[in-house]
C-alpha cells in the first residue's frame, strides 16, 4: 500500500480506458478486453481513494495519492431522446414473426413504457404488476444466468 504512487493510479486509469487487463480471461467475464467507461473509472478510483484515505487516517500512509489524480471528465449529453408513441408502435410492430412474437411485443412495449434494465425486464413476473395502482415493481433482476436484487 505504501508503494502506490500517483503514477500507478494514472497507469491504472490508462489501462481501464484502453480495456487492457492483466491475466487470463475469467469464466463469465463478458467485459474482458473492453474499455471501462468514464463513470466506472471515476467510481473505481473513488473507492481506491476512500480506502487509501482510511489508511491515511489510521496512520498507515503518509498521504492518499489518489487525491492527486485528475479523473477523466464525464461528457454530459443533452441528447436524451424519449420515443414518441408512433416510434414505440413501430418498435413493437417490428417484432420478428414466430413462436415468440407476442412475447417480444409485450417485452418491447413494457420496456418502452416502464424503463427497466434488460435483466430487470427479463425477471419481471405477473406478481410484480400492481394493476389497481397502475405500477410495475422491479423486485429482482436476471444477470449472467442468476436471479438477484436490482441495482436500485
Amino acid at each position: 500500500m505504501r508503494r502506490i504512487k500517483a503514477e500507478d493510479v494514472n497507469d491504472l486509469i490508462l489501462l481501464m480506458e484502453q480495456g487492457d487487463r492483466p491475466g487470463a480471461r475469467q469464466k463469465g467475464d463478458r467485459r474482458y478486453g473492453r474499455p471501462v467507461g468514464v463513470k466506472s473509472i471515476r467510481n473505481y478510483i473513488g473507492m481506491l481513494s476512500a480506502l487509501l484515505g482510511f489508511a491515511e487516517r489510521k496512520g498507515w500512509l503518509e498521504t492518499n495519492v489518489a487525491r492527486r489524480i485528475d479523473l477523466p471528465q464525464a461528457t454530459r449529453s443533452e441528447d436524451i431522446h424519449f420515443l414518441e408513441v408512433d416510434e414505440v408502435n413501430a418498435l413493437v410492430a417490428a417484432a420478428q414473426p414466430g413462436a415468440y412474437e407476442a412475447i417480444d411485443r409485450a417485452l418491447y412495449l413494457t420496456a418502452a413504457m416502464t424503463g427497466p434494465r434488460q435483466g430487470e425486464l427479463v425477471a419481471l413476473r405477473w406478481r410484480d404488476v400492481d394493476w389497481p395502482a397502475g405500477r410495475v415493481r422491479v423486485r429482482q433482476n436476471y444477470v449472467l444466468g442468476e436471479f438477484g436484487t436490482p441495482k436500485s
